[in-house]
C-alpha cells in the first residue's frame, strides 16, 4: 500500500511518518522526505506468526515543520 503525501499549500511540504503502535506486522519506507520529490511510503504488512483475525494500526504523517498531521488507519486481515 502506498501513502500519497500531496502539498496543498505553498512552500516545500518536508514530512515524517511513523506506525503509531509499533505494529511488528507492519513496516514502512521511506519514513521521512519532501512531497512531490521523495517517493512515497510504502507499507508492506507481513503476516509470519500471525493468527487469524484483523489487524489494526494507524500511519501519522506529520509535517516536520510542526504545522499539521493525517492520521492514516491500516487494517490487515488474513482469512482462513
Amino acid at each position: 500500500m502506498t501513502i500519497e503525501i500531496i502539498n496543498e499549500g505553498g512552500g516545500e511540504l518536508r514530512w515524517r511518518a511513523i506506525i503509531k503502535h509499533s505494529s511488528p506486522w507492519l513496516s514502512m519506507a521511506p519514513d521521512t522526505g519532501t512531497a512531490g520529490v521523495t517517493p512515497a511510503p510504502q507499507l508492506r504488512a507481513n503476516p509470519t506468526g500471525l493468527v487469524l483475525g484483523s489487524y489494526r494500526d494507524t500511519v501519522i504523517v506529520l509535517d516536520r515543520a510542526g504545522t499539521g498531521n493525517r492520521a492514516v488507519p491500516v487494517e490487515f486481515r488474513i482469512y482462513p
